[in-house]
């Protein structure tokens, strides 16, 4: 991280600010995975301003959908949601061929209308931006519209269709070689089998914390530890739920991460002794 800081302070020095968007944004994803949310918050805010100085219209969309996923994962949802809105507001301008958010940038916004309980419009969304992927041959993006529609559709009680897009999400992520995308695939399928194969959704949330322990990815831990005490709880075995919560609440406290707080206080009730 202090390397891409450097790097981030010389292109501002320099006045080169394309450059210094994209460092900006980058270094906001390092931090945010790293835990550091108000860190990542403050770089991905210069990441816009950058980019405005740049005049370049992809830099300036793009590091707004930045600045608005750390919004959401701080849990400023209606701020994040504007952001989002925005950012594409200026993709439809940019690309009226392609009018919405898509691949990375789509999944973080449906990650937004899924957590504000809006699946159907998540679902509304990753059905269009899915042809737009595969006819791009975006392999992360293809996944991560099955990822959003795996989850759109569990929300919405479709448990065939559900269990089909996750698999392929994880499939997908997997072949698309980002280790640091495929825990949300494992994640969001451990938390699907949670009631009806407990056995392979431990199995995902072990993965989940090997690859998040070694990669450094804090909040995906947290995510982790969250899902393990829905599974004790489901099983009936609240003492490993308090020792996963107590994990995860330590991590949250810790950074900040307040995307997670509602559900981290209603396990915490379940759990209770």
């Amino acid at each position: 991280i202090e390397p891409m800081r450097a790097g981030l302070e010389m292109r501002v020095a320099a006045e080169d600010w394309k450059d210094a968007a994209i460092v900006a944004g980058n270094l906001a994803e390092m931090q945010a995975a790293a835990g550091d949310l108000a860190g990542a918050l403050a770089t991905a805010a210069a990441g816009v301003n950058h980019a405005d100085r740049s005049k370049d219209s992809f830099q300036r969309m793009s590091k707004r959908t930045t600045h608005a996923w750390a919004l959401h994962l701080l849990g400023r949802l209606d701020d994040a949601r504007a952001a989002f809105a925005e950012a594409e507001r200026m993709q439809a301008e940019r690309q009226p061929e392609y009018p919405l958010l898509y691949s990375l940038r789509g999944a973080q916004y449906c990650d937004l209308l899924l957590d504000l309980g809006d699946a159907a419009g998540a679902r509304d969304h990753a059905t269009r931006t899915l042809p737009w992927a595969e006819k791009h041959g975006d392999l992360l993006g293809i996944a991560l519209n099955h990822l959003t529609l795996g989850r759109a559709h569990a929300a919405l009680g479709d448990a065939a269709r559900a269990r089909a897009q996750l698999d392929a999400a994880v499939t997908g992520l997997r072949a698309a070689g980002t280790l640091d995308h495929v825990p949300s695939g494992l994640l969001a399928r451990a938390d699907f089998l949670i009631a009806g194969d407990p056995e392979r959704a431990r199995r995902d949330l072990d993965e989940v914390l090997r690859i998040a322990t070694r990669g450094g990815f804090v909040l995906h831990q947290c995510d982790a530890h969250l899902v393990s005490a829905r599974l004790h709880v489901a099983a009936g075995d609240r003492d490993a739920a308090r020792t996963a919560l107590a994990s995860a609440r330590a991590i949250a406290d810790r950074c900040n991460y307040r995307r997670r707080k509602r559900e981290l206080e209603e396990l915490e009730t379940q759990a209770a002794p």
